[in-house]
């Protein structure tokens, strides 16, 4: 099917984003445990309790290795802001299937009388998240999948380098450049090999210039 579109929001530079969202967000957050399905690993929703209606859904990825437990403190952030956070515990995500996998099992979930997401998450409103190798299943997700293409925003954090891929020795490639979706791309000024300054840069770069693309690096 085709993605369903949203009027997209003025950026407003006296609203101090970063101070204001570094702080929690008004709503307190329920963990609902996510059984194996399709074939893929469990997992774990991060969900607003309270929420007026059903909750726009961030898809994470986690990074080489890691379960979602890793980034339990960023879930519950990002869904304290009111947003409802899905996690995999895959922890080699490079191709994409897996984020794929999971918006698809959203849908059926939030449609589903007796799920504990039923009417609570608006699977059809999703974004890419991810860090590391998670940075780049963000990617795939999106320009390998149809249901990928419906996503409405990406977050790519360190995403690795040709050189750091082969030096993990990690089966995973990527191409931002069918990139289409508004993007935010972070790393750090000392992150020199994994994620280098000048990487992100060629990446956000090469981003779609019709979409809203943001690019922040940190200091250290």
């Amino acid at each position: 099917g085709g993605c369903s579109t949203s009027t997209p929001h003025a950026y407003d530079p006296a609203q101090e984003i970063e101070y204001r969202y570094s702080a929690p967000g008004p709503f307190a957050v329920q963990k609902v445990a996510l059984p194996p399905a399709s074939g893929q690993p469990d997992g774990m929703a991060f969900i607003p309790i309270g929420h007026d209606g059903p909750a726009p859904v961030v898809v994470w990825q986690n990074g080489t290795g890691e379960p979602i437990a890793t980034y339990d403190a960023i879930a519950r952030h990002l869904a304290s802001w009111g947003l409802a956070v899905l996690g995999s515990n895959d922890r080699q995500m490079g191709s994409g299937e897996t984020a794929i996998s999971l918006i698809g099992n959203a849908v059926l979930w939030s449609a589903t009388p007796g799920h504990p997401l039923h009417g609570r998450i608006d699977a059809e409103s999703f974004a890419l998240v991810g860090s590391s190798q998670g940075a780049v299943r963000t990617i795939n997700a999106h320009t390998r999948f149809a249901l990928g293409r419906c996503a409405t925003t990406l977050a790519i954090h360190g995403i690795p380098s040709r050189d750091a891929i082969d030096f993990f020795r990690l089966d995973i490639a990527y191409d931002a450049s069918g990139v289409t979706a508004p993007t935010l791309v972070l790393t750090g000024t000392e992150d020199e090999f994994i994620s280098p300054v000048s990487l992100n840069q060629l990446i956000f770069d090469g981003l779609s210039p019709s979409t809203l693309n943001l690019f922040g690096v940190a200091r250290g």
